[in-house]
């Protein structure tokens, strides 16, 4: 596990990264119009489908262990978003890291797999 989220960080090297302050700010505000509410959030939503889905890819593909495991029958992606904005909120000194990780540190702490 760690080895694969020093992986996931060490390709920041390469430019831009998306950090914790900026997923926060499109999923949680705050915003300057309705406008930019919309596209945040629906940027926020697509931003952390494609990282479940992605985690569920891998494990099909790969046949790897699960590194959290959602609860996807009686759950919801508002579940997962609200999970990753309070792991975000609680952790400020996180925030400059790659959200990539965050997000998948919050879920392995919220879903931890029995």
């Amino acid at each position: 596990l760690f080895i694969l989220l020093s992986a996931i960080t060490s390709s920041r090297a390469q430019g831009y990264s998306f950090s914790g302050n900026d997923l926060l700010q499109r999923c949680d505000g705050p915003y300057t119009n309705e406008l930019q509410k919309l596209a945040y959030t629906s940027f926020c939503t697509g931003y952390l489908q494609g990282l479940q889905q992605m985690h569920s890819v891998v494990i099909g593909v790969h046949k790897s262990s699960a590194l959290y495991c959602e609860p996807t029958i009686t759950g919801s992606y508002d579940q997962l978003e609200r999970v990753v904005i309070k792991w975000l909120k609680g952790n400020p000194e996180q925030l400059h890291r790659d959200a990539r990780v965050l997000v998948t540190r919050a879920w392995i702490e919220a879903f931890p797999c029995q």
